[in-house]
């Protein structure tokens, strides 16, 4: 249950807005993902209606986060800002995902207990400029910013139990753990990540604005130290520094019709090994230092306000992190790099008629794998194509009744990284109304949606990594209700 407030005041030259939220999760015996033992055939999905988690399995998460963001006006042409942001989440946890050993679908299943606090505050000071320089123009960032991240947890794992895929067998919570990571009514510090920038860009403009180049940089400093889940003690930390660049290339030929391209590297994070698992890597909790993404798109978009398209091809590459199967190491054991082309379409061809959608090639595949095993196949889920589109329609005559619909399609996915475990493509059609009205002068907002319309059964997505991965189950036909309203 999701809670927000907003406040906003606006002076001469001076803006400042608050916001802050609350929400509330809790489930109970939701469907949980699923392994396969490698060198199983992926079978067609179960029934979405019959659900394989334990009685006992439960989730409850709590988020309380804020923002507060100031502007001020110091010329006509320059402006100053500061914003800052929080964030606190709690997490109580006792799940069961079960692995499918045969081909019967029998399957063994771990409890897992787990609690977590996570704390996160960000900040961010900068300032932009406007001037010219002969017939060029500038439009001059410049921004400092931090991000502060720790997360304290502590877990229990229980001993194993048995079910079927097919024939779920209800078994109680075993007795006691088979082992444990800290305290569960005080989970101690386990990852702290502190990760400061500096930027700067220019975006210079040329001929009337219809010739745009954007240069930049960013230096990045990125801290990540884990500790032990019991002793509190912390193991060796890691420190990352690198400076990115940016640049990027916009070419107006018409008032409608804009060309791109754009290159831009970036410092991402490693997750720190896994310090649980059956079993845990050797390496269990070790950090590591962060990797280089590079990113490169050309595109092209048309928009005469009425509709939008656009079309693009890009490629990014990005590390590759799992536990070695030989060597039992977590580590970034490879890359992945996806390149591909996406098209996207929008706007309101006719009035009171709103289509939005698109559609993505996708070649993501494995390089610089673990002894070269993988090296050219696919990566774990993802599709070769993706494809959307949604309609909306405002009745006439009816003063705020809106219907709407919506068609989404996911290509086959390989769940291995060898390639030998394949889920078949899937397609799920989305229906739904929404309707407007004012209560004592504030807009009031009816919606109902009704999801997989036809109540198919599909394996919706593949997750995780090489020599741990799973698979969730589609979401059976599901009916939503909301209300919302405006002050």
């Amino acid at each position: 249950m999701p809670c927000g407030l907003g406040i906003d005041w606006k002076g001469d030259r001076t803006r400042l807005s608050a916001d802050i939220g609350w929400q509330d999760h809790r489930l109970k015996r939701s469907q949980p993902s699923i392994t396969f033992a490698s060198g199983l055939e992926i079978p067609s999905a179960i029934d979405a209606e019959r659900n394989v988690a334990q009685d006992y399995t439960f989730s409850n998460a709590r988020d309380v986060f804020g923002t507060l963001r100031g502007e001020f006006d110091v010329t006509d042409r320059i402006v100053a800002w500061a914003a800052l942001g929080m964030r606190e989440s709690e997490e109580s946890s006792l799940l069961a995902n079960p692995t499918v050993t045969n081909a019967m679908g029998d399957m063994t299943q771990n409890a897992f207990r787990g609690e977590r606090k996570d704390s996160v505050l960000t900040g961010e000071v900068g300032a932009r400029a406007e001037f010219e320089t002969g017939s060029v123009g500038h439009k001059v960032n410049v921004a400092l910013n931090f991000y502060h991240f720790e997360s304290k947890n502590a877990y229990e794992y229980y001993p194993t139990t048995n079910s079927n895929l097919y024939n779920p067998v209800t078994q109680p919570l075993p007795a006691a753990p088979s082992f444990t990571g800290g305290s569960l009514d005080d989970p101690k510090r386990t990852l702290q990540t502190r990760n400061h920038s500096i930027a700067i860009s220019d975006t210079l403009s040329f001929a009337d604005d219809s010739v745009l180049l954007t240069v930049g940089a960013r230096y990045q400093v990125i801290e990540n130290r884990s500790y032990d889940y019991n002793t509190g003690q912390a193991n060796p930390a890691n420190r990352s520094t690198a400076t990115s660049p940016v640049v990027g290339l916009v070419v107006k030929p018409t008032d409608t019709i804009s060309l791109y391209a754009n290159y831009i590297e970036g410092l991402t994070q490693v997750d720190p090994a896994p310090q649980y698992g059956n079993p845990a890597p050797v390496n269990a909790g070790a950090t590591f230092n962060a990797v280089k993404t590079k990113q490169k798109e050309v595109g092209i978009k048309f928009d005469n306000g009425d509709i939008g398209l656009g079309a693009s091809l890009f490629t990014l590459d990005q590390p590759l992190a799992y536990i070695d199967p030989v060597t039992r190491i977590y580590g970034t054991n490879g890359k992945q790099r996806n390149r591909g082309a996406e098209v996207t379409f929008y706007g309101e061809p006719m009035r009171g008629l709103r289509v939005l959608g698109g559609m993505t090639f996708l070649d993501a595949k494995q390089q610089q794998t673990a002894g070269g095993a993988n090296d050219g196949n696919r990566a774990i889920g993802a599709p070769k194509f993706i494809a959307n589109a949604g309609l909306e329609w405002d009745v006439p005559g009816s003063s705020g009744l809106t219907l709407s619909g919506r068609v989404v399609h996911t290509s086959s996915q390989y769940v291995d990284a060898a390639n030998t475990q394949q889920i078949p493509a899937w397609t799920r059609v989305d229906l739904g109304a929404r309707y407007l009205t004012e209560v004592q002068g504030h807009l009031l907002t009816l919606r109902a949606d009704v999801l997989n319309v036809a109540n198919k059964n599909y394996w919706a997505s593949a997750g995780g990594y090489p020599g741990s991965s799973y698979l969730t189950v589609g979401a059976p036909r599901t009916f939503m209700l909301s209300a919302s309203l405006e002050y």
